[in-house]
């Protein structure tokens, strides 16, 4: 008993059991009186010495088993998984039962045979017959004995015809004179290629007919009767006999005459015909009805269909049709946009209002409405004109303002306006209030100064003011620029600038037109140099420093050492006016007066360094040729307001004075 629990742990039908030895320690606890000892949580099988960890093998089928006979061993009626009870048709494939297959069910001819042992394919090297199979030599190949379907022995009389084999019939024997020849090559019919004495055949051609002329070439010939009883004798092929030669050097058809047509007899619309000499085949065309071609020889008429109509096309009132043979052409009616009937084809008309018009609106005083559109294509939601509505029926009314309310007054806001008598049949000329005609209205209005303008600044002149918002809602005090406040207006109009006082001195005229901050000019305009003598002068000055007297030098000396010198020959206009630029910008600093030219011009330009009123200074010359002219130092401003004046900026005040945080001239 011992010697054969050891072979079946060998084998491994159990896991961790061991049979005790007198090595071994003390068992814990035997198994069912047997020396066995299992692990803890595993348990013996029922009815063999084997440990088992799951219920398989305890003789209590669970909900998940399909049997249990105490073991785990395969082939005795029940898996050693017991999930099978080992029998065909339960879907589990019992290998140890021997089983190829397992669909469910003991059936055959189902790709699985009703005993499981057979998958019921050709080349399984199992015979099932139950499939049709005669033999099942393992393979699917043929000519050893078993064909490749596994249908035939592939023998002469099995009946299965094997073309493999080249047999043409099988009829199960191997007797001639039945339909089959006793070695399967004819099935002894008469146009088989196979001449079959026993069905007293003396020829065969392979077909049945009595040919009349020998296949090719003009020789005559021998062929076989219809019935493959007679040899016969037959002239040569010809063109035109009816019969293609069977050399395509000879001919390349035969129609049975020598006329090369062009055209299809009348019904077939096309056809092949054969060349005089036989040598083309002809793709042609013939006339028949219903191709839109009138053959006047067969037809009366041809609509390009063979179809008898019943109505005209859709858009057509009346018509002719043609009938379906074409030998008679009829008068029908049809439907047509505008007849107030609906075509039954959606796809010609979804509507019909009985004309060809395209409304755009409804009936006077019909708010909503639906008509046809001119093609009968799209039903149109259309709206009408009626009293109230806002737009003006020039037929029916004479004015339309959206109800029918007869006012008495427009509304506020609107000064005048024209309103509707509430039968929309007369025009009413109203007034009412509005934001901006000067007028408060006390129940809209918190003010109205005449305007529709929210002003940010009183007229120009005027310090404060009251005006109205835009909307007449608001009262506004504001406050606005004067001439001396040292604000410029910005509108050039009012001022040119503002120097914060209303006096003539400062970089601002006292009515704030004119800025006069500028420096001083002058010219001088001398005359050719002949024209200018010796020790003659003039002096500059520029209201700053000592003044300074140039003195003409025409010797190279001076009357008087302290004077500028202005070294003088004779000259253009021009050159004296440069030599008298370049003595007046030699005088060293300080001294504030800058003299230029213009090319080629003749005046020399002066003009102060600094803006200022200081820089407006006489000039003096002791020079007898009238033609030198000097206009003094002038149209200087700025910088000449006294201490107390108001003032925007130091070029206000006098040069001595600074603008001071209080925006009056004071000491520095």
């Amino acid at each position: 008993m011992r010697a054969w629990v050891a072979v079946v742990l060998v084998l491994g039908l159990g896991v961790g059991c061991t049979v005790p030895s007198n090595e071994q320690v003390l068992l814990e606890r035997l198994c069912k009186g047997r020396d066995l000892n299992c692990p803890e949580g595993w348990k013996c099988a029922a009815n063999q010495d084997v440990c088992i960890e799951k219920d398989c093998g305890d003789s209590i089928v669970q909900s998940s088993e399909a049997c249990d006979d105490g073991n785990i061993v395969d082939g005795d009626g029940c898996s050693r998984a017991c999930d099978s009870s080992e029998v065909c048709g339960n879907r589990i494939v019992d290998i140890a039962r021997g089983e190829k297959c397992d669909d469910g069910n003991t059936v055959t001819g189902d790709k699985c045979s009703g005993d499981c042992l057979s998958s019921e394919v050709c080349g399984n090297g199992t015979v099932d017959e139950e499939v049709g199979e005669k033999c099942d030599d393992g393979n699917t190949a043929s000519n050893d004995g078993c064909s490749a379907d596994c249908l035939s022995r592939e023998v002469c009389g099995d009946g299965y015809t094997d073309s493999t084999r080249e047999e043409r019939c099988d009829d199960g024997n191997t007797v001639s004179g039945d339909g089959c020849s006793a070695d399967c090559k004819s099935d002894e019919t008469c146009g088989n290629f196979v001449t079959d004495p026993s069905k007293g055949e003396v020829c065969d051609d392979g077909n049945t007919r009595n040919e009349t002329v020998c296949p090719s070439g003009p020789a005559d010939c021998q062929v076989c009767q219809a019935d493959c009883k007679a040899v016969l004798t037959v002239p040569g092929n010809v063109c035109g006999d009816g019969a293609k030669d069977s050399n395509p050097a000879n001919e390349s058809c035969d129609d049975g005459n020598t006329v090369t047509e062009v055209t299809c007899p009348y019904g077939t619309a096309s056809c092949q015909q054969c060349s005089n000499d036989c040598k083309v085949v002809l793709n042609l065309q013939g006339s028949f009805c219903g191709d839109t071609r009138l053959d006047t020889t067969n037809e009366f008429c041809d609509d390009g269909n063979t179809t008898t109509e019943d109505t005209c096309p859709y858009g057509t009132s009346s018509c002719r049709v043609c009938r379906f043979d074409c030998k008679e052409s009829l008068t029908r009616f049809g439907n047509v946009c505008g007849d107030t009937k609906v075509d039954p084809n959606p796809a010609n008309e979804v509507c019909d209002d009985g004309n060809t018009t395209t409304e755009v609106s409804c009936a006077y005083g019909t708010a909503n409405c639906q008509r046809c559109s001119s093609d009968c294509k799209a039903v149109l939601e259309l709206q009408g004109s009626y009293c109230g509505d806002s737009r003006r029926d020039a037929a029916t009314e004479t004015c339309d303002d959206g109800n029918t309310t007869t006012e008495v007054s427009c509304a506020y806001g609107t000064s005048n306006c024209q309103a509707c008598r509430a039968d929309c049949q007369a025009v009413l000329s109203l007034q009412g209030n509005f934001c901006g005609d000067g007028v408060r209205d006390l129940a809209y209005e918190a003010c109205d100064d005449g305007n529709t303008v929210t002003e940010v600044t009183c007229p120009y002149g005027t310090a404060s003011c009251q005006r109205c918002s835009s909307d007449c809602q608001t009262v506004l005090d504001l406050q606005g620029n004067v001439c001396g406040d040292g604000i410029k207006d910005p509108n050039p109009a009012n001022e040119a600038c503002d120097d914060g006082n209303s006096l003539a001195c400062g970089s601002c005229s006292a009515d704030c037109k004119l800025l006069t901050l500028k420096e001083a000019t002058g010219t001088i305009t001398p005359p050719v140099g002949s024209g200018l003598k010796d020790e003659e002068t003039f002096t500059l000055s520029d209201g700053i420093n000592p003044p300074v007297t140039f003195e003409i030098d025409k010797n190279g000396g001076l009357k008087n050492p302290a004077h500028r010198p202005v070294f003088v020959s004779n000259g253009t206009q021009a050159q004296i006016a440069l030599v008298i630029q370049t003595a007046i910008n030699a005088v060293p600093a300080p001294f504030e007066i800058q003299a230029s030219v213009l090319s080629g011009a003749s005046i020399v330009d002066l003009t102060h360094k600094l803006k200022g009123s200081i820089g407006n200074q006489a000039m003096t010359e002791t020079v007898a040729d009238v033609y030198f002219k000097v206009n003094g130092m002038k149209g200087g401003g700025g910088y000449d307001c006294p201490q107390g004046a108001e003032c925007v900026g130091n070029q206000d005040c006098d040069r001595e004075l600074v603008c001071g945080s209080a925006r009056v001239c004071t000491g520095p």
